[in-house]
């Protein structure tokens, strides 16, 4: 099969491609796409094809202005790794661009056709370049997916999956973007699911950004923080969903001032000094702690140092401030959710990092998924994985119109919510009346569920409680009439709900 799918790229290489200002670009031997770049030069658009690796004899270089993407239609991503000769050094970035650069429909990897690892995905080196990804997957990356070496960059990632980004040996290394002090003009991330990070989605090396925008995104797994952000004048956090974010937790013992696990770390940390907290909006999203990760330490945690792990707050002080001064408290919810396929808890990280040495951490656990298989046979044993983990949930869930004007949370990747098969109301004897209501709502059969919530129709809870006790009661006396949504949430994030008339 391996020699037939060779010769099969070796074949559409010979064929004629391309028109004037566009190249269709046929897979072919090592280097087919370092060549079609480097030899035409008044091209600015690249077309590869779905379904193909593309072998890379060294990093793309890219000094003028380009578009590379796959071509349209249905299949996989069209897949970027470099491939060197036996005992060639390795790179350090796949691409390195000094011009205006937009990638769409692709899939990169920094894992490459030996085994080994480079560090950047996307290298962006010069001042006032724009630099646009659209649909793309970033995956197995040593440290960062952006890193960006000049000023007043604009940066935009749009409905991309980003995972694997570090390596769990070394945890300090991963991230998503990497602006490295540098002053930013923009970065938006959109629409984009970013998950399994070893250090931080962003590092922000101390300058200041002009603007960053972070809406309608879903970001899950990072191990010592979520966002860390220096000097940023306007931050929009809007209609995303973070779970698990510092799933490691935090060393009670540790200086608050000097460790960056300690009591100051928070998911969001913004520096104090920035630029006027009076122009950043943060609310209309869903903050978690998943329950498999509860279950896993029941706070506070014993590790083998014998230090106390206690769990990381959402919020700096700074941040709560720019909260509270924006009147969004009440837009942040904290909801469990159960994704249609998550990525597996990462347990044996965890052990590794509170009972043993970080140097002998095991890869990324994705054993959820099946690997993709052509792209892992380069080489052979390589997994790579073409289709990615799952966060699409349930319909019924309150983030499911807990968005700005009632939106959907989270990355809309993956089509239509989904409506769970599970019913919690069968599954626990659940009893609610009278409905129709008028004062008060009863109900029996509660005990083991984690809430039980009230919803009007428009998605806004009205009430919220966690049960203590087999029997609750829910007033009902200063809500208008009309029809309201009865739900219960269990420990795992699973959500039932039934229809009220409150009269």
């Amino acid at each position: 099969m391996k020699h037939a799918f060779l010769l099969c790229s070796c074949l559409l290489w010979l064929l004629p491609v391309g028109s004037a200002q566009t190249l269709v670009v046929n897979p072919g031997p090592v280097g087919t796409l370092n060549q079609a770049i480097a030899n035409n030069p008044g091209v600015t658009t690249f077309v590869l094809k779905r379904n193909f690796p593309y072998l890379l004899s060294g990093e793309l270089n890219i000094t003028a202005p380009l578009t590379i993407k796959a071509e349209d239609g249905p299949g996989k991503r069209p897949i970027l790794i470099y491939a060197p000769p036996s005992g060639a050094p390795n790179i350090e970035q796949i691409i390195r661009t000094s011009a205006h650069l937009r990638l769409e429909g692709l899939h990169l990897t920094n894992r490459d056709n030996l085994g080994g690892l480079s560090q950047r995905i996307i290298r962006i080196i010069g001042d006032d370049l724009r630099i646009e990804t659209h649909d793309c997957i970033f995956d197995d990356s040593g440290q960062t997916v952006f890193r960006l070496d000049g000023k007043n960059i604009k940066l935009y990632t749009t409905g991309c999956l980003g995972t694997r980004l570090g390596q769990p040996n070394n945890p300090d290394n991963g991230r998503y973007i990497d602006d490295r002090g540098n002053l930013v003009d923009t970065i938006v991330i959109e629409n984009c699911a970013i998950y399994h990070v070893t250090s931080r989605i962003i590092r922000d090396g101390g300058e200041s950004i002009n603007h960053l925008r972070i809406q309608g995104s879903t970001f899950m797994n990072t191990h010592q923080r979520g966002f860390e952000i220096g000097k940023v004048r306007e931050f929009i956090f809007l209609n995303n969903i973070c779970a698990d974010l510092q799933f490691t937790g935090r060393d009670s013992s540790l200086n608050p001032v000097n460790n960056t696990t300690s009591a100051s770390a928070a998911w969001i940390r913004i520096d104090s000094t920035g630029q006027g907290g009076e122009n950043w909006i943060i609310g209309y999203s869903n903050f978690f702690y998943t329950p498999e990760l509860l279950d896993y330490y029941k706070f506070p945690f014993r590790q083998g140092s014998g230090d106390t792990v206690v769990p990381v707050s959402f919020f700096t002080p700074t941040v709560e401030r720019a909260i509270d001064a924006g009147g969004w408290r009440n837009t942040i919810i904290s909801e469990p959710l159960r994704f249609r396929m998550p990525p597996p808890f990462q347990r044996s990280y965890v052990d590794t990092l509170h009972f043993g040495s970080v140097s002998n951490a095991r890869p990324w656990d994705m054993g959820s998924l099946a690997p993709d298989p052509i792209y892992s046979q380069l080489p052979v044993g390589t997994n790579r994985y073409s289709t990615l983990h799952d966060f699409n949930y349930d319909c019924s869930a309150q983030s499911n119109t807990a968005g700005l004007n009632g939106v959907r949370l989270g990355a809309q990747l993956w089509g239509d919510c989904f409506v769970s098969a599970r019913d919690l109301f069968t599954e626990h004897g659940v009893l609610f009346y009278p409905n129709p209501a008028t004062d008060a709502l009863y109900l029996s059969g509660v005990a083991r569920l984690a809430q039980v919530q009230l919803f009007s129709l428009d998605g806004r809870p009205v009430r919220t409680l966690r049960p203590g006790a087999n029997w609750v009661e829910i007033p009902l006396h200063d809500l208008p009439p009309g029809i309201y949504l009865v739900a219960l949430v269990d420990e795992r994030g699973h959500i039932s709900a039934r229809k009220l008339i409150r009269q």
